[in-house]
């Protein structure tokens, strides 16, 4: 691609001349080439761009390349949506932003869960994407707190039954999304407390990254599907504090994005090639962070590596991704408590740690909705000392209504820590004792175990009631037998008949 540098023009001449009493000054001008500012660098030296260095990185990508680990984990990733998606799709209710994709046609691409109907294949991403993430049963990469499967899983189905792609390409692409996802989101870690969302700043990529591999789009292509993604990274993380539930359609909109820019890209379209590192690209902008070399080195080594899937960690707990080190702090305790013991409970944390809890306990307010209870700090607490655990079922109209979880979440506390320090939840007993409850939070960058049986066990719960056991166990082996199959459209028809589709919730 060849980039050009605009001629400047300076003043280097001045001229004055009098006419009848007034001065009127002329401005020659002689153009001069202006110094090259620091973000034109890397334009000039392509190789250094880090969208080409990941393109050509995603195109090379091969599944012969994959260890057994990793083809282990996306499959198991897949078996954990799966469940999600039929509990989501079948358990929850009436969803505006699905009803309007489907009201809104077009061509018959991809199929959507519960395999009656067709969208176009940023449309089927979308919609896939919402419902993975509807129930806040999905998964997380510690590396950013990114919602991983959303971006990644509903893009590689929605393009995987477009473009007829193999079992092994299938696989491959949903290695690439949850790496180049992961790999972008390291540098900064969670970004929440810049006001964003993780996973949709550098979802719109992975998804683009996903797309462009089962579009088999050229090194050039995929570039510019990365920048015309990266443009559109967005996701304001207002609904956390205000307890709404558009971050559904974020995370949908992010994995539409991305599949759109692959496409666009795959017609011709450009973007800025400097988009992540640039002066005004997303590091600098969005995160406030500036890329270094080595940074940009390392992402790419991640990505070439295909290692994402063994950051992903499914969830144990149906809740926000912030609150769940608490939950696994209680789950520690040798002798719990019972709920009725408990007079109060605090939380001490520095300004790091508090910045997105600190509002929501000081400010808190009952929850009115199912999503909203979720992503609510007192009430997932005061839910998990009164029920002993925090499960899908938890939240249906008589659960937000427990008198006895609402009464102890209205007595939550914030303790602002000088300086820095861990965070620390003290649970105070009637009897005037104390309990202290040390959070357990993540290695960001360290990989998972595969948590196997306790996948096994979420899938389960997530699907009973929906699925027979027999039925439960066909899902389980039809998607281990994945890598086998020579055209995944089958296979995803397959797995998409098993949710509920429109117009079934």
């Amino acid at each position: 691609m060849q980039f050009y540098r605009t001629s400047a023009f300076c003043f280097s001449l001045r001229e004055v001349l009098t006419i009848g009493g007034l001065s009127l000054t002329l401005l020659a001008y002689s153009a001069q080439t202006p110094e090259t500012p620091p973000d034109e660098t890397a334009r000039e030296t392509n190789t250094d761009v880090l969208s080409l260095r990941l393109a050509e990185t995603i195109a090379a990508a091969d599944y012969k390349t994959l260890s057994d680990d990793i083809i282990e984990r996306v499959t198991l990733s897949l078996a954990d949506n799966a469940a999600t998606l039929a509990h989501t799709s079948c358990k929850t209710s009436h969803h505006p932003f699905l009803d309007r994709l489907v009201a809104k046609g077009g061509t018959a691409e991809a199929i959507l869960p519960g395999g009656s109907a067709e969208l176009p294949m940023d449309e089927a991403a979308a919609y896939i994407a919402y419902l993975i993430h509807a129930a806040e049963t999905d998964d997380t990469d510690h590396r950013a707190s990114l919602r991983a499967s959303p971006v990644v899983i509903a893009p590689a189905l929605a393009l995987g039954d477009a473009v007829e792609a193999s079992g092994e390409e299938l696989i491959t692409a949903i290695a690439i999304g949850y790496s180049v996802l992961g790999a972008l989101g390291e540098p900064t870690g969670p970004i929440q407390t810049e006001g964003l969302m993780s996973a949709s700043v550098y979802g719109t990529i992975a998804s683009a990254a996903v797309a462009a591999y089962l579009l088999d789009l050229t090194p050039e292509q995929t570039q510019n599907a990365i920048a015309l993604a990266a443009t559109a990274s967005n996701g304001l993380f207002q609904y956390y504090f205000d307890q709404t539930e558009e971050k559904r359609i974020i995370i949908a909109r992010s994995a539409r994005i991305g599949v759109e820019a692959a496409l666009l890209a795959q017609a011709g379209e450009e973007a800025a090639p400097a988009i992540l590192e640039g002066r005004s690209g997303l590091y600098p902008v969005l995160t406030r962070h500036d890329l270094t070399r080595a940074e940009a080195d390392r992402i790419v080594s991640k990505v070439a590596a295909l290692d994402g899937p063994l950051h992903i960690e499914p969830k144990f707990y149906t809740t926000s991704d912030s609150i769940i080190p608490y939950l696994k702090g209680l789950d520690a305790l040798a002798d719990k408590p019972s709920a009725h013991q408990i007079s109060h409970f605090e939380l001490t944390a520095d300004k790091r740690y508090g910045a997105v809890l600190e509002d929501k306990i000081v400010n808190y307010h009952a929850p009115s909705t199912a999503l909203g209870a979720k992503l609510n700090f007192n009430f997932v607490i005061a839910l998990y000392l009164v029920e002993g655990s925090v499960e899908p079922q938890h939240y249906n109209a008589s659960g937000l209504a427990d008198e006895d979880v609402l009464n102890l979440a209205s007595k939550g506390v914030f303790q602002a820590q000088g300086g820095e320090g861990f965070p620390n939840l003290t649970l105070f007993l009637k009897n005037g004792e104390s309990l202290d409850v040390t959070p357990i939070f993540p290695e960001r960058s360290e990989q998972v175990p595969a948590f196997r049986e306790e996948r096994m066990k979420k899938i389960e719960q997530l699907t009973a009631g929906l699925w027979s056991e027999e039925e439960r166990l066909e899902a389980l082996r039809d998607i281990e037998a994945l890598p086998e199959e020579s055209l995944a459209t089958d296979w995803i028809k397959r797995y998409q008949a098993r949710f509920c589709g429109p117009g079934r919730q």
